[in-house]
């Protein structure tokens, strides 16, 4: 899994971010999650209502809902074998 921020690579591997300490236990359960699936299909199975495909381009990015301010932004292009880019971000 590639990283699109520092901060998400820096969270990602157990480093605390100042900014994501109220979303901790949630972000930690996504990037866990999102790490582990093995395919795009499985996620939408766990993710439910909560990922959403983002328009515009590149295609192949998404979004997961884990806070009602934040999301776990990410690409998954067909051509590849897990997601890339991954970055938390507030919710626009």
């Amino acid at each position: 899994m590639s990283y699109r921020s520092r901060e998400t690579e820096s969270f990602a591997v157990g480093r605390p971010v100042a900014a994501f300490r109220a979303i901790e236990h949630q972000a930690e359960n996504w990037l866990a999650t999102l790490h582990a699936v093995p395919d795009l299909g499985s996620l939408r199975t766990l993710a439910c209502d909560r990922l959403e495909a983002m328009g515009g381009e590149p295609a192949g990015r998404y979004a997961i809902c884990i806070h009602p301010q934040w999301r776990l932004f990410f690409e998954w292009p067909l051509d590849q074998t897990g997601p890339s880019n991954v970055e938390i971000g507030a919710d626009a």
